[in-house]
């Protein structure tokens, strides 16, 4: 019985986990997509500037590795968020079966 209250207790938490990354992913991608059109614009407008002696090499590529790190985080939550999905997909109620099938079972027990 205690074995399977663990069990409960592990997917149940596991559940609340997975739905909580969901819950980050899905509300950071559009920040992050937003991020990265941003500093690709400004990076390009950083390009004709310097073209014209405006600005120096060390902002261009100060920039330029700004834009690198906004365009991969980007790309990292568009992975993860894909990964979720199909996750969701390929076990649906997954986890939320095994946690019905383990209440099921603690009652049958008792």
């Amino acid at each position: 019985m205690a074995e399977l209250a663990a069990e409960k207790a592990r997917i149940g938490a596991r559940l609340a986990q997975l739905n909580a990354r969901k819950t980050y992913v899905n509300t950071l991608l559009p920040l992050a997509q937003a991020n990265s059109a941003e500093t690709q614009s400004f990076v390009e407008t950083l390009q004709k500037a310097e073209a014209n002696g405006l600005v120096r090499s060390k902002t261009l590529q100060e920039l330029m590795a700004a834009r690198v790190q906004a365009s991969e985080r980007h790309l990292s939550l568009q992975a993860e968020q894909s990964s979720l999905h199909h996750r969701d997909r390929g076990h649906p109620g997954c986890l939320q079966a095994g946690l019905g099938c383990l209440c099921r079972s603690a009652k049958n027990i008792q």
